[in-house]
């Protein structure tokens, strides 16, 4: 989920958007867990916004289309058949 999650973050990042409260819990979380015992359970809040990231990343990615794609599906099924 990490790569698809900084996928995220570049998306967020290029269109100007405030990505301080979706980073902040990563390093929060690893300073807490730097500076004490070290446990796991320390990362429950950076999971949330990791998995923000990574949804706005999946949809990036699925939103993309291939080059060359100018046509939806929908309007090339109802253009009809030169005979």
């Amino acid at each position: 989920m990490v790569p698809v999650a900084l996928a995220g973050v570049v998306l967020l990042w290029r269109r100007k958007v405030t990505i301080i409260p979706l980073v902040a819990p990563f390093v929060l979380v690893t300073f807490t867990a730097a500076s004490t015992f070290g446990i796991t359970r320390y990362r429950v809040p950076s999971e949330v916004a990791l998995c923000i990231l990574a949804g706005l990343g999946v949809a990036w990615v699925a939103g993309r289309r291939a080059p060359g794609d100018d046509e939806d599906e929908a309007t090339a099924a109802a253009e009809p058949v030169p005979a």
